[in-house]
């Protein structure tokens, strides 16, 4: 394990991912097993929703296509489950950040206690996840761009609610601060991140339809020992906003 210091000054693009590379070597192994589960969360519905033909040839014509019918109590259950997952995921993403925020201002913490502190911002975690993408929603149909805008302005809410305990509107508008005035450098980790986290895992079950389980086998290494590095760069980026604005990250 490597020592860690966060910069004491602003940073470039790259150099804020140096930062993220060298937080990662720090506290790779301490947050792998999160990072684990997450992914195969991740994997375990992927593998509950794929079908190994994607694009079906078109129905003969002339056949119409059945609608089943679903009951109310059937709704219901599929709902409440839904949920729990998205709990757990939220009190797993907010247990990394805890972690990995520790880690890099030097605070004792354990694997239990940022399970602890991240299962109880899993409701607010909630909260901020179906309204920032509610304000994505309704911002891409105004044109698609404003969309983009608020997604990357409202970007780092996911992690301010859980290193900064704010409330939800509050982790809202400390990302807006953050990211005005910065939204160029936060978009280029928004959509670097998305493309690798969204690509290669396509890639890899595109490419092995006909192999469904080796193709789950890896799109769990890949995200499980991705996200770590992807954690530790957004959690440089924030420090970098923060001393942009005058903010000590090592004082919260």
């Amino acid at each position: 394990m490597t020592k860690f210091s966060i910069p004491k000054e602003p940073q470039s693009l790259f150099s804020t991912l140096g930062t993220g590379f060298e937080l990662c070597k720090s506290l790779y192994f301490r947050v792998l097993p999160l990072t684990l589960v997450l992914a195969s969360l991740n994997t375990l519905f992927l593998s509950a929703t794929w079908k190994q033909q994607p694009f079906p040839n078109a129905m003969p014509s002339g056949n119409p296509v059945p609608v089943a019918g679903v009951d109310l109590p059937t709704l219901i259950t599929a709902l409440a489950v839904g949920l729990l997952i998205f709990y757990i995921v939220m009190g797993l993403h907010a247990a990394v950040v805890y972690l990995t925020n520790s880690i890099a201002i030097k605070k004792e913490s354990t694997l239990m206690m940022a399970l602890y502190y991240g299962f109880g911002k899993g409701i607010p975690l909630l909260g901020v996840s179906i309204l920032y993408m509610l304000f994505v929603w309704i911002g891409t149909i105004l044109l698609i761009i404003p969309g983009i805008y608020i997604g990357v302005l409202l970007s780092l809410s996911l992690f301010l609610i859980v290193i900064k305990d704010w409330g939800v509107w509050d982790a809202f508008k400390d990302s807006r601060r953050l990211v005005t005035g910065n939204w160029w450098k936060t978009a280029a980790f928004c959509f670097g991140f998305a493309i690798i986290l969204g690509l290669i895992p396509c890639l890899i079950m595109f490419s092995l339809q006909n192999n469904l389980p080796l193709a789950y086998l890896l799109h769990f290494l890949f995200l499980g020992l991705f996200y770590p590095l992807y954690y530790s760069c957004f959690m440089a980026l924030v420090y970098d906003l923060e001393r942009r604005k005058g903010i000590n990250p090592v004082s919260q």
